[in-house]
C-alpha cells in the first residue's frame, strides 16, 4: 500500500543519517526521564509524512554509552515480532551535536545537556497525541466525545499490546497512559521502551505490592520504586 511504501522510504532515509541536520524539527511534543520527543520532518521531500524523534541527552556520559542506551531501546522492540499496537522504530541518528533549533524549542535542554552537547535520536512514526491527553481533551469537551465503541477498542488495544509483550517475555517497566500513543484512527500504540528488558524467567508475571518488603524489586517499575 501507499502508506507502507512511505514507511519503508522513511526507514531507508533514517538509516543513512548520522546527524540531526537532515531533519526539520517542528515542535516539542513530550518530555520524560529517558529523553525529549519532537515532531519532525525529513528535509528530503521524497520522504513524506511527519516523524517523531526522541532525543536521548548526554549528561556527561561517553557517546558510545549514549548510543548503547538508544540501541538497547531499539533492540527491545526489534526482539519482538511486529505488532500494530507496538511502536515501530525507523532508525537511530547520532551520536551527534544537538542543533540550535532543538535548544530553541526546549531551552531546558541547554541547562541539562553536557558541554559536549551530544545526543542520540531515535526516529519513530509520528502519532498526534498520547492516551492521557486524548482522555483529557474528550473529558473537557475540546473534541467530540469518545463512544463506547471507541473505549472498547482502546481497552482491547491495551490488552493486545501487553499480551504481545507477555508472549515474548518482554518487561516494559513503564506502562502508563502517556506511553500509549493514539493514531488518527484511535488505534493505541505502546511506546517508550527505554526501561524495557527481555527475560528468560518463566515466573515473571507475579503480583507486586510496592508497600511490602517482600515484593520482587527487579520486576518493579521506576515509578513504583520512588
Amino acid at each position: 500500500t501507499m502508506a507502507l511504501q512511505r514507511l519503508r522510504n522513511a526507514q531507508k532515509f533514517v538509516e543513512t543519517q548520522t546527524n540531526f541536520s537532515r531533519f526539520e524539527v517542528l515542535e516539542l511534543i513530550g518530555t520524560g526521564s529517558n529523553g525529549v520527543v519532537f515532531k519532525c520532518r525529513a528535509r528530503d521531500r521524497r520522504v513524506q509524512g511527519d516523524l517523531a524523534i526522541k532525543v536521548v541527552i548526554n549528561y556527561g556520559s561517553d557517546p558510545q554509552v549514549l548510543l548503547g542506551a538508544a540501541v538497547q531501546e531499539q533492540s527491545s522492540i526489534s526482539a519482538l515480532p511486529p505488532h500494530r499496537n507496538i511502536v515501530e522504530i525507523l532508525g537511530i541518528v547520532g551520536p551527534a551535536p544537538i542543533p540550535q533549533e532543538i535548544f530553541d524549542l526546549c531551552p531546558q535542554l541547554m541547562k541539562e545537556a553536557s558541554s559536549r552537547n551530544d545526543a542520540v535520536g531515535i526516529v519513530m512514526r509520528y502519532h498526534p497525541q498520547d492516551l492521557e491527553s486524548c482522555i483529557t481533551r474528550h473529558q473537557s469537551g475540546a473534541t467530540s466525545r469518545l463512544t463506547s465503541h471507541d473505549v472498547f477498542g482502546m481497552c482491547l488495544d491495551v490488552v493486545l499490546a501487553l499480551r504481545h509483550l507477555q508472549r515474548y517475555k518482554c518487561l516494559h517497566f513503564d506502562v502508563k497512559l502517556n506511553n500509549f500513543l493514539v493514531a488518527s484512527d484511535l488505534t493505541l500504540v505502546l511506546a517508550d521502551f527505554g526501561c524495557a528488558q527481555q527475560t528468560t524467567r518463566e515466573d515473571w508475571v507475579v503480583p507486586i505490592d510496592s508497600r511490602s518488603e517482600e515484593h520482587t524489586s527487579e520486576l518493579q517499575s521506576p515509578r513504583a520504586s520512588r
